[in-house]
């Protein structure tokens, strides 16, 4: 699902639905179906239809929050699945970036294999989660066990 930047809308401004598609580069065909999803039009006896900027933030928020999944510690959210998953055989690959987060925390991604569809797993993080590790020299890599 793609992400929209609900900051685009102005909650006091009303929009068409033209403006809408051209603002988040939609078909027309899209916002009609939001509208059918309950996208709230002003007043759906004229034309053309005027939709409030703050009613555009709130339907693109609840759909952002729909497809949200909460993970828990060593979970990852397979794509093929569409739910939280952890790794086969509970191991994973760590990549460093050169990248650093607030406190010194190096960025890192882990990386897995779904237990359920063996579908490859991907997941940003920081160096303050690791648990365990060990470095692999073959490749430069460093397998992690979350327990």
């Amino acid at each position: 699902m793609k992400k929209y930047n609900c900051n685009k809308f102005k909650s006091c401004i009303v929009y068409t639905i033209a403006e809408i598609c051209k603002m988040l580069e939609l078909h027309k065909r899209t916002v009609q179906d939001w509208v059918k999803k309950g996208l709230i039009i002003k007043n759906p006896s004229k034309r053309p239809f005027l939709i409030e900027g703050e009613d555009i933030k709130n339907f693109l928020k609840n759909i952002a929050s729909k497809n949200k999944i909460t993970l828990k510690m060593g979970e990852f959210k397979c794509f093929r699945c569409n739910k939280a998953v952890k790794s086969k055989d509970g191991k994973v690959e760590i990549e460093f970036t050169n990248k650093f987060f607030g406190q010194g925390a190096q960025q890192i991604f882990i990386r897995g294999e779904c237990e359920v569809c063996s579908g490859k797993l991907l997941r940003l993080s920081s160096t303050n989660n690791i648990i365990e590790a060990g470095f692999n020299n073959n490749d430069n890599r460093y397998i992690i066990v979350i327990t």
